[in-house]
């Protein structure tokens, strides 16, 4: 009866599909039955998309630096699959972050906040993060993140090349066929 009744319910409220599966995933998480990284990627599996202030917490939260590395390149990918603004304003925020002394871990999270910027950034704040990063000083940013961060520009250029020749490939608009009489001679015997 129960399931019937959320059937419904989610048919009438798609959010409600969404926070059903949020509820479900929640408890199985405090149960210790999935990891949260199993989490994200069934968030991302069954689009989940409420799930993004979930994820945009659990990376701004000042642990998730400390992450193993697949958690944090999980809990990005599903983000930046589900909200992919969202994930664009979240890994400018960890790129722009910077500490004097900074451990390989920070370093990890900021390489990987350029890779997703690669992916799903469209707005300008993001490129120019992106070029200062990759020809900024070894004091302000590692080897590995300035490689990561020009590795994010050439693949931005890739991007912009091939939406630029998708546009070109398609027709610009009504073509005149050869039946069509040309201006100014219409009604005229």
């Amino acid at each position: 009866m129960r399931r019937r009744a959320d059937a419904i319910a989610a048919s009438v409220n798609p959010l409600f599909a969404y926070n059903e599966k949020m509820a479900e995933l929640n408890k199985l998480m405090e149960a210790g039955a999935i990891s949260e990284i199993n989490a994200a990627r069934a968030m991302e599996k069954y689009r989940i998309s409420a799930a993004g202030p979930f994820l945009v917490l659990r990376i701004c939260a000042p642990e998730f630096f400390k992450l193993d590395h697949e958690e944090k390149n999980q809990a990005l990918k599903s983000l930046c699959t589900l909200r992919p603004k969202r994930g664009e304003e979240v890994c400018i925020q960890l790129l722009s972050e910077s500490k004097l002394i900074r451990s390989r871990a920070f370093e990890e999270t900021r390489e990987l906040a350029a890779q997703y910027l690669a992916e799903v950034a469209s707005t300008n704040p993001a490129l120019y993060l992106l070029e200062e990063v990759a020809k900024g000083s070894k004091w302000a940013y590692s080897h590995q993140l300035r490689k990561a961060a020009q590795a994010a520009l050439d693949r931005l250029g890739e991007r912009a090349n091939q939406y630029i020749s998708s546009k070109n490939q398609q027709p610009a608009g009504p073509q005149p066929s050869a039946v069509d009489e040309p201006k100014g001679q219409r009604g005229q015997p």
